[in-house]
């Protein structure tokens, strides 16, 4: 079986969201926080899906796919902790 792209509306929605935060806010003081703030929608989508595919991979004794998809997993709940960890104790007090 072929893997084949498919186009996300979720994630359209969230871009959409998005760029009406910038437009409310960019230019101010918490324009970095509107662009950070649309990541954990993004990232919880992400890892949704990830971790769906991690676990029919392997139950379907796959681990050509699952493994690879589970590195993938861990840099997104990684890069997650460390955004959020960048929200709270720098972004949101520059901006407030």
């Amino acid at each position: 079986m072929q893997a084949k792209a498919e186009k996300c509306d979720a994630i359209g929605r969230i871009r959409e969201a998005s760029a009406k935060l910038l437009e409310v806010f960019g230019g101010t003081d918490a324009d970095n926080s509107a662009i950070i703030f649309s990541r954990p929608a993004v990232a919880n989508c992400d890892m949704t899906r990830h971790g769906s595919m991690v676990a029919f991979a392997a139950a379907l004794n796959q681990p050509d796919t699952s493994d690879p998809i589970a590195g993938i997993l861990k840099q997104e709940q990684t890069a997650d902790t460390s955004l959020t960890e960048l929200i709270e104790g720098h972004i949101n007090r520059a901006a407030s």
